[in-house]
């Protein structure tokens, strides 16, 4: 039977080593990184290095957790999906999937003697306007 190894350093150790060999700080940002940048909404100037551009993407991140978000509807969408007929039956069921792979969800569905009423909604996030005093 084999037995696992132990480390001679634990994984404390071993990390430490990494904190404190702080070099990368010093190296140009990575491409990643800017892209992130303008994915969070930075318009300031480019980062010189990767310390710089980490140190905005943690504030930029603190700044978006912040913000409360209001879900707002964008789009309203009906969708009849009959019981009795086959083929308006099955171009239903394409329709709604195509609504959802496009980030609609089915809110609510009506049922009536002839089928059953999908109504789907997308929804988007707005951030909350701040109450002027």
């Amino acid at each position: 039977m084999e037995t696992r190894k132990e480390d001679s350093k634990p994984e404390s150790q071993s990390l430490s080593g990494y904190e404190n060999d702080k070099t990368w700080r010093g190296e140009k940002p990575t491409e990643k990184q800017l892209v992130f940048l303008k994915t969070l909404g930075y318009v300031g100037p480019k980062p010189q290095t990767r310390g710089d551009a980490s140190d905005l993407i943690d504030e930029g991140l603190k700044v978006t957790k912040n913000v409360p978000k209001e879900r707002m509807m964008s789009q309203l969408v009906f969708v009849d999906v009959p019981l009795f007929d086959s083929k308006k039956r099955i171009l239903a069921q394409v329709q709604i999937n195509m609504h959802l792979s496009e980030g609609f969800q089915i809110q609510r569905d009506w049922d009536y003697d002839g089928g059953t009423i999908m109504v789907l909604v997308k929804w988007e996030l707005k951030p909350m306007e701040e109450e002027v005093q």
